[in-house]
């Protein structure tokens, strides 16, 4: 299985906080660091042509949503704070992270509301295959 929320809000709102002129000059001539999970993880389609290619007989692939009730929406950013965020916190000094949080939370709640409890949907893709007889 690999993660698949890129295209989620408590994704993007980061990279657009990020690439904000507020946080240029604190990320440097490099920029925002990648999402990995936006450079690495291919559609579902893809991995069902991987999973032929390598020989596997029957392969299944699908996307899955794990609905995550959180207490509220502010609670995605304690979520998220502990995956995609850790990226920015490695590369951004102390001040400008804290600040990043900040500007990442409101940004976010415009995004998403103000919802309590809040449903966090999750994606995954999630797949299989079986070795072909000889």
């Amino acid at each position: 299985q690999v993660p698949a929320n890129h295209d989620a809000p408590s994704h993007t709102v980061a990279w657009e906080v990020a690439t904000s002129p507020e946080f240029a000059a604190a990320l440097g001539p490099a920029g925002p660091p990648p999402d990995p999970v936006a450079a690495n993880v291919l559609r579902p389609e893809e991995y069902s042509a991987v999973l032929h290619e390598l020989g596997l007989d029957r392969p299944h692939v699908r996307l899955q949503v794990y609905p995550h009730v959180l207490p509220s929406s502010r609670d995605v950013v304690e979520w998220v704070k502990g995956t995609t965020l850790t990226r920015f916190q490695r590369v951004l000094p102390a001040d400008a992270y804290t600040e990043f949080l900040t500007r990442y939370e409101a940004r976010l709640l415009e995004v998403i509301g103000h919802h309590q409890p809040y449903l966090f949907p999750f994606k995954r893709i999630l797949m299989w295959g079986r070795v072909r007889a000889a």
